[in-house]
C-alpha cells in the first residue's frame, strides 16, 4: 500500500469509528433486554429490567422457533451494561522525517514549484492535494501552515483561509507542525497515486474546499508560505466539489481548509497496529418477532498478538445491518485475554422487537473495539410474525 493510500485510508478508518460510536449512541437510546439470564436464572439485581411484550407474543426468555444446537464450551451470556469505552489500538511511535541540516534557510516561493493532485472522498468530505517540490540547486525547509487561497480565471479571490483559522481537513492524520526539508534534484511532480507523493525530500498540503449554489470553477490556488516565503502560484483547475453542506443552505456556502505542510514520501503519524480477529456467527435460521433469540459467536484470534480482555468491550447488535437493537458489554471475566490462535465462543440472547417486520432480515453483531482491523460479522436470519 502506497503512503498516499495509507493516509486517505486513515480517513476511511475514522469514519468508521464515527459510525460505530453512532450505532452504540442509538443502541444505548434504544435498548431492548430480556428479562431472564443465562440458563433460565433471574437477572441479577442492578440488570436492565424487563421489557414488555405485545398481546400474544411469547413471553421474554421463550425459545425461538428453530432450535440451535449448544455448543460444547461457551462463555455464558450476561446483560452487563455498556460501559460506552472505546479501546484503542497501540499507537506506533513515528520516526522523524529527514533531518534538517543547522543553517539550512527557509524555502521561498521562487524555488518552489506545485501541482494540485485529486484526493479523495470519505463521509461527506472532499479533499484535493497540492504537491511541492524545490527546483533550485539548494536544499531548504518548509514549516507550518500556508495561508491558500483559491482564485478564478481572472485572478479573483473564490475562497482563503490565513492565519490561525480555517486550519486543519479532514484527511490529516496529524496536525503536527515539523520542518519539512525540501532537497533539490527530486523528481518531477506527478498526480499519480503511486508516485505523486512516494518521494523523500518533497511535500504536500491537504486542501478542503467548498463553494455551491452555484458550483464554481477555479483557475489557480495561492500559497503564501510560513516564514515570508512569499506567493506561490499553483494550477488548481477544478470545479468546486459537492458537499453536504449544499443541502442545508438555498443561498451561497463556501468554505476552505487547509493542513500543516507535510513530508511526501513519509507516514509522519504510522497507522496503529491491529489485531485480526476472525468472527462469525451460529445462530438459528429463523427468530420470532418478539421473542428472545439465543446465538453464539465465535472469536478465533488470527494475529500473532495476545487480545487482553482485560479492558472489556461493549457489543452492539444490529438487525437488517444498520439498525441498532441493543447494546452490552462483553462477558469477558471468564475469558480474560485470547492468545494467537486460540478461539473462544460467547453466548448471546437478543430480544427480536416484536415491531420487526416479518420476512427476510440480517443479524449483525459489533465489537465496540479500536484494537481490532474487523471487529464485525453477520448472518442472514428470517424473522417469522409473533
Amino acid at each position: 500500500m502506497s503512503v498516499w493510500s495509507q493516509r486517505w485510508t486513515g480517513g476511511r478508518r475514522a469514519a468508521a469509528t464515527v459510525l460505530i460510536a453512532l450505532a452504540v449512541a442509538a443502541a444505548t437510546a434504544t435498548v431492548l433486554v430480556i428479562g431472564r439470564g443465562p440458563h433460565g436464572t433471574g437477572v441479577a439485581a442492578g440488570s436492565p429490567t424487563t421489557s414488555t411484550s405485545p398481546p400474544g407474543s411469547p413471553a421474554p426468555g421463550t425459545p425461538s422457533r428453530v432450535s440451535l444446537p449448544t455448543p460444547t464450551a461457551f462463555v455464558p451470556w450476561r446483560p452487563l451494561t455498556a460501559r460506552g469505552v472505546y479501546p484503542q489500538a497501540p499507537v506506533v511511535t513515528p520516526g522523524p522525517p529527514l533531518a534538517v541540516p543547522a543553517g539550512t534557510p527557509a524555502c521561498w516561493a521562487s524555488q518552489l514549484e506545485g501541482i494540485e493532485a485529486a484526493g479523495g472522498a470519505a463521509t461527506g468530505n472532499v479533499g484535493e492535494r497540492i504537491l511541492l517540490r524545490n527546483l533550485s540547486g539548494a536544499a531548504c525547509y518548509l514549516e507550518g501552515y500556508p495561508d491558500v487561497s483559491i482564485l478564478g480565471s481572472s485572478g479573483q479571490v473564490l475562497a482563503s483561509a490565513a492565519g490561525s483559522a480555517d486550519r486543519g481537513t479532514f484527511f490529516d492524520l496529524s496536525l503536527q507542525v515539523v520542518p519539512i526539508l525540501m532537497e533539490p534534484g527530486t523528481p518531477e511532480l506527478t498526480s499519480s497515486e503511486e508516485v505523486g507523493v512516494s518521494g523523500l525530500g518533497q511535500a504536500f498540503v491537504n486542501v478542503t474546499w467548498y463553494a455551491c449554489h452555484p458550483a464554481v470553477q477555479a483557475a489557480q490556488a495561492a500559497l503564501h508560505l510560513p516564514n515570508g516565503g512569499g506567493r506561490l502560484l499553483v494550477p488548481f483547475a477544478i470545479e468546486s466539489p459537492y458537499s453536504p453542506a449544499c443541502d442545508a443552505t438555498t443561498t451561497a456556502y463556501v468554505a476552505l481548509s487547509r493542513g500543516p505542510i507535510d513530508a511526501a514520501g513519509y507516514l509522519s503519524e504510522p497507522a496503529p497496529v491491529y489485531l485480526e480477529m476472525a468472527i462469525s456467527i451460529d445462530a438459528p435460521t429463523t427468530a420470532t418477532a418478539g421473542s428472545s433469540l439465543t446465538y453464539y459467536v465465535t472469536m478465533r484470534n488470527a494475529s500473532s498478538t495476545t487480545y487482553d480482555l482485560s479492558e472489556c468491550p461493549d457489543y452492539v447488535e444490529m438487525l437488517f445491518a444498520k439498525q441498532p437493537v441493543a447494546s452490552y458489554q462483553l462477558n469477558c471475566a471468564p475469558v480474560g485475554a485470547i492468545a494467537p490462535g486460540q478461539e473462544v465462543t460467547f453466548q448471546m440472547q437478543l430480544a427480536i422487537p416484536g415491531t420487526v417486520a416479518a420476512g427476510p432480515n440480517t443479524l449483525s453483531w459489533a465489537l465496540v473495539d479500536g484494537r481490532l482491523s474487523m471487529p464485525t460479522a453477520s448472518t442472514p436470519i428470517e424473522i417469522a410474525p409473533g
